[in-house]
């Protein structure tokens, strides 16, 4: 009996549970402006101040099938190239429903390869707002790599999670060559009402009682 009641339990969570999922901006099907349904939010990607094109395909270890992201493209760029480029050039992701960014992925962000030490000052790098009950929580991400050593992929990483209906991308003050640029790889999200679970359904605590009284049934005829 106790197993069944904690199986009730379970599910009672798991119905009442935001959930996590990743929007992912290299399976080369992204269009300005065209929104695409995300674990339930429409999550819509537009260029400014021109259209979206996707890149060419990369590899590594973040690619599928052992990596989370298809790399069928280096993820959403602005204008004629597959990056976004210079400071006249950012992407803007909205969301029909406030969601909570977890995490944050780049493409074709790289360090300049001529600067040693490669230190802060002397990097590509990327400013993000987010707009929403998280506004405020703006931050930068780093290149990791040399230019010219590998995807040139890097993450940021909020654990908690912060609460937004938009997030603007644009390329950071930094050298890379003298124009800083990026490929915006993919977000991590929770989704499903995030600061208000879903109620449990009416039918699951019967549901439970039901299974409560097989198990007593059971005891029973043991007896």
């Amino acid at each position: 009996m106790k197993k069944t009641l904690a199986l009730a339990s379970a599910a009672a969570f798991a119905l009442g549970s935001a959930h996590a999922a990743l929007v992912d901006f290299t399976d080369g099907t992204w269009q300005d402006g065209v929104g695409q349904v995300v674990d339930g939010v429409t999550v819509t990607v537009t260029g400014v101040p021109q259209a979206i094109v996707n890149g060419d395909s990369v590899s590594g270890s973040f690619c599928a099938p052992n990596g989370v992201f298809a790399c069928a493209v280096d993820g959403v760029g602005v204008g004629n190239s597959d990056e976004v480029t210079g400071d006249t050039q950012s992407v803007l992701v909205t969301f029909s429903a406030p969601v909570r960014v977890t995490a944050t992925y780049y493409l074709d962000l790289f360090k300049d390869k001529f600067v040693s030490p490669l230190d802060e000052t002397e990097s590509a790098l990327v400013d993000f707002t987010l707009f929403g009950a998280g506004a405020g929580t703006d931050a930068e991400t780093f290149a990791v790599d040399k230019k010219g050593n590998g995807a040139g992929y890097a993450e940021e990483l909020f654990p908690t999670g912060v609460l937004v209906t938009a997030a603007l991308f644009t390329p950071g003050v930094g050298e890379d060559d003298g124009t800083p640029d990026f490929a915006l790889a993919g977000l991590r999200i929770r989704t499903n009402n995030v600061d208000n679970p879903v109620p449990v359904p009416g039918a699951l605590p019967l549901f439970a009682a039901g299974l409560a009284g097989l198990g007593m049934a059971r005891r029973k005829r043991k007896a």
